[in-house]
């Protein structure tokens, strides 16, 4: 045992020495985190270089970095060069181009956050690398910003675009020959820029293919050519989903009673045309109803008219047929019930609800959930105070196209409270549904517990405008038309917004545009200022334009 000591002392030291060294090598568990990004300390061609032949580039950092995954998509190259390859050296990254570069033209290479250092992926400050293959550095520049035209919110990751104003087939299909994307504020710049007229845009670029898909991404545009002889400053870009497809037919389902037809998308207006004795109504904004009146089982012809809240319009024939009563039934003789007896019972739903508080510009809805065929108005009253009679006339109410919505708005004058009184079988159904008793009472709204918003309009460029009250989910929930003097009455405490659309149709709504035709969306003014209202306060608010 003594006789190996020596040998075993020696051997003890021998792995304490390798272990020590093991150790040695790994970073400290302690100490400051490290949050300086790499640094560029050599690039091939050196940065605002001319007259480069070169096929490649090359960068090489203070530091061991690691390109990230992303880096087709956050690496921005203008011009664009379609195809390139990255190899990563030592401490940087060499980029293979598959062709040469085009002659006497500047090239911007914008890594973004496409590059990091190694142990703690802080990504690299403002990389930019720029040089040409002429005999100068083209220096033109374009700033802006990009914001949704609808909400007036800054786009991130906006895709903004400039094609040579020569390039016909331009954005749907060929990728930019400048480009760059939108910060976190909406805002870009394109640098480096040669003299020329261009053409411009800014996409939501979905799938991050440089091009714009019209069915899904957002878009904005200026219709004229962008003559680029000087830097531009707040070329600023307004962006929406400009929807020019018409709706389309995507399901149908048919019982002996009704027949369905769904579309692929929301409604704002549909129309149904037949010889036939049929009647519809909407069921959602996507699914259309027909009703079998004559209990008919023949084949249908029908036109069918639908229109989106983009004003894409489906005109289309087609025939339906309603399905027979099933075989077993008729056998159990239980035909004449099922002639007789509807599939869904009849319903009716008015707005505001009993115990609602009303202003006295009366506004109720009766809404139905199937066509209404017959009415006695007579048996409708509305008593004020409970008691004291209001009298209703033809031109206090009116039908929707349908005949499933029964409006009554009237001026009345009453101290706190108004009664509306429906007896049952005031209306009837298509289907000779009876309604049922309805009783609701309401309370007139005090002034002095709601707020108002009024002022004057000044408005230069605009020959017909809408003014529209927005909440903080840009929700529209008031608007009037060409006023000089506005007021939004009977309002909830709250925070409001004003906004003013440029009606150039006339047609009294916001229209998205037609991209095909180089015309942009109509202009939506957001009035900065955020309105914050108080019970009973009345807040005046001009607005010079």
């Amino acid at each position: 045992m003594l006789k190996n000591q020596p040998v075993l002392y020696s051997f003890l030291i021998l792995i304490g020495i390798l272990l020590f060294r093991c150790a040695a090598q790994q970073a400290p568990s302690g100490g400051k985190k490290d949050t300086i990004p790499p640094k560029l300390i050599f690039s091939f061609p050196k940065n605002k270089s001319v007259d480069v032949k070169a096929q490649f580039i090359q960068l090489e950092f203070d530091e061991y970095i690691q390109i990230e995954p992303g880096i087709h998509q956050q690496l921005l190259i203008t011009p664009n060069i379609d195809r390139w390859g990255d190899k990563a050296t030592k401490k940087g990254i060499k980029i293979q181009f598959d062709k040469p570069l085009k002659p006497n033209t500047t090239y911007t290479f914008n890594f973004r956050q496409s590059i990091a250092d190694l142990n703690e992926k802080n990504p690299a400050q403002n990389l930019k690398l720029v040089f040409s293959t002429g005999h100068y550095i083209d220096s033109l520049s374009i700033y802006g910003e990009v914001k949704d035209i609808l909400t007036n919110k800054p786009v991130q990751n906006a895709l903004v675009s400039l094609y040579l104003a020569t390039d016909t087939s331009i954005v749907k299909k060929h990728k930019p020959f400048y480009f760059t994307k939108t910060d976190k504020q909406g805002k870009y710049e394109l640098e480096n820029l040669k003299e020329g007229i261009y053409k411009i845009y800014a996409i939501n670029d979905i799938n991050n293919n440089l091009t714009y898909q019209n069915e899904t991404e957002g878009i904005g545009f200026l219709e004229d050519d962008l003559n680029l002889n000087h830097s531009i400053k707040n070329l600023n870009i307004g962006i929406t989903r400009i929807d020019q497809t018409p709706p389309i037919i995507s399901f149908k389902t048919q019982n002996e009673k009704y027949y369905d037809i769904e579309f692929n998308k929301g409604l704002t207006d549909i129309d149904i045309s037949s010889k036939a004795d049929i009647r519809y109504k909407p069921v959602d904004t996507k699914i259309v109803r027909i009703y079998n009146l004559s209990n008919n089982l023949d084949s249908i012809p029908i036109n069918v008219k639908a229109t989106d809240s983009s004003g894409n319009i489906l005109n289309k024939d087609l025939k339906i047929k309603f399905a027979e009563i099933k075989l077993e039934e008729v056998k159990k003789g239980k035909t004449k019930n099922i002639e007789k007896k509807p599939l869904f019972a009849f319903e009716a739903k008015v707005e505001p609800g009993n115990g609602g508080k009303i202003n006295p510009e009366l506004l109720v809805n009766i809404l139905f959930n199937k066509p209404i065929k017959t009415v006695d108005i007579n048996k409708i009253q509305l008593l004020g105070d409970t008691l004291t009679p209001i009298p209703i006339t033809d031109e206090d109410w009116k039908w929707n196209k349908y005949k499933t919505e029964w409006r009554i708005q009237k001026h009345i004058k009453v101290n706190r409270k108004v009664r509306l009184l429906v007896p049952k079988g005031t209306f009837m159904s298509i289907e000779n549904d009876s309604s049922s008793n309805i009783k609701n009472d309401y309370e007139l709204k005090i002034a002095e517990d709601y707020g108002s918003i009024s002022g004057s309009i000044k408005i230069k460029d605009f020959k017909n405008y809408i003014i529209q009250l927005i909440n903080k989910e840009n929700k529209v929930l008031a608007e009037q038309y060409d006023v000089i003097q506005y007021k939004f009455d009977f309002l909830e405490a709250g925070d409001y917004q004003l906004r003013i659309v440029n009606d150039k149709n006339k047609n009294k709504r916001w229209d998205i545009g037609d991209f095909n035709k180089s015309i942009q969306p109509e202009e939506i003014i957001y009035i900065d200022k955020i309105i914050n209202l108080k019970q009973n306060w009345d807040i005046e608010e001009n607005i010079i334009l």
